[in-house]
């Protein structure tokens, strides 16, 4: 290959990731999902109350995958289903130099979709999320905590698990400790 060549095909590659990269998250995993009508159109979501902060004490791990350097934990606490069928749960991601991002979601098992009602500053206060509104999970993200949570945890056929199997699901390993 000429330098020429492989100068072209460097700069096709950086072309295609920038594009990749401006496309939203779950666009191409779903492109027609405006076109599906939502099962549960009659479905009202109930108000969440923001929860306490998290105590370290309280976090419980989970896998997300192998190509994050980030490490995901839930705050057991915070961990409830309301009466519209939203697991709601404080989500820390904490990156590899120690910085911290703490939110508070909620997942709809009905419609694999997700939700960030706030995001926690540094002072430790919760500050409304802005644009707040349902989106896709998807599987294909670097970062897929969503996604590991609703396969791994959360939900089950499309329906919300009970909090206590959601924590024995978080840790496999806790399973042991049940069965002995």
């Amino acid at each position: 290959m000429t330098q020429m060549m492989v100068a072209r095909l460097r700069a096709c590659a950086a072309a295609v990731g920038l594009m990749i990269a401006l496309v939203p998250r779950g666009a191409l995993a779903y492109p027609f999902e405006d076109l599906v009508s939502d099962p549960n159109k009659d479905w009202v979501e109930s108000k969440p109350d923001l929860p306490a902060p998290p105590e370290d004490k309280n976090l419980l791990p989970f896998y997300v995958s192998p190509s994050t350097s980030f490490r995901f934990l839930i705050d057991r606490p915070s961990l409830s289903i309301g009466s519209d069928q939203v697991v709601r749960y404080t989500l820390v991601a904490i990156s590899s130099s120690g910085a911290r991002n703490v939110r508070y979601e909620g997942m709809r098992c009905a419609t694999h979709e997700f939700k960030v009602y706030a995001i926690q500053s540094p002072d430790g206060k919760w500050q409304e999320a802005r644009p707040s509104r349902w989106k896709r999970i998807v599987e294909a993200a670097a970062n897929r905590e969503e996604s590991a949570l609703a396969k791994d945890a959360i939900c089950d056929n499309g329906l919300a698990v009970a909090t206590d199997q959601i924590v024995l699901r978080l840790n496999p390993d806790s399973m042991d400790r049940v069965r002995q």
